[in-house]
């Protein structure tokens, strides 16, 4: 599945420091909308959670993907 990932303008998010090309694996126990790395299905997805200046939106692609319903933010 590919989407689309928010960070920071250091490529920080929740305090785990993303790198480029480079499969991350969330170790640890999975709980939806609480931990895990988060992203959207959608490029305009990240941005009403991620809109400090600096902000970056990387396309991703994931496996062992645990879907959530649609929240409006």
């Amino acid at each position: 599945m590919f989407g689309y990932k928010a960070t920071d303008a250091k490529m920080q998010c929740q305090g785990y420091q993303f790198k480029l090309n480079v499969w991350h694996v969330f170790e640890g126990e999975l709980v939806l909308c609480k931990s895990g790395f988060h992203f959207c299905d959608k490029p305009s997805g990240p941005w009403p959670y991620y809109d400090a200046p600096g902000t970056r939106i990387f396309k991703i692609e994931a496996e062992d993907v645990l879907e959530a319903p649609f929240v409006p933010g």
